[in-house]
């Protein structure tokens, strides 16, 4: 017998939610959190295997606009989005 929760997504709008099956219900409370603690393990890992693919997508991404603003001569230190008329702290205001 399957005893299921389901998980669903919207895809236009990155959004999530679960779907709780009727024959999960009829199972035994200490069944039914020792099975939700099961999953929730799993989907956290899942989680924090993407979150770090993502931080180095994140990375790359500021690694390449600091490389392109750097050649255009808009950024001469470590602040992304370090510019003449931008940043306080390495042009200051006289």
């Amino acid at each position: 017998m399957k005893t299921e929760i389901r998980l669903t997504a919207d895809v236009g709008a990155g959004e999530g939610d679960i779907k709780i099956m009727p024959h999960f219900e009829g199972m035994s409370t200490l069944w039914q959190i020792d099975v939700l603690q099961d999953w929730i393990w799993s989907l956290d890992n899942e989680y924090n295997k993407r979150m770090g693919v993502w931080r180095d997508e994140c990375k790359a991404i500021r690694k390449k606009g600091q490389a392109e603003r750097k050649k255009a001569g808009t950024v001469t230190n470590k602040h992304w989005s370090c510019t003449i008329d931008g940043c306080t702290v390495h042009y200051p205001e006289d």
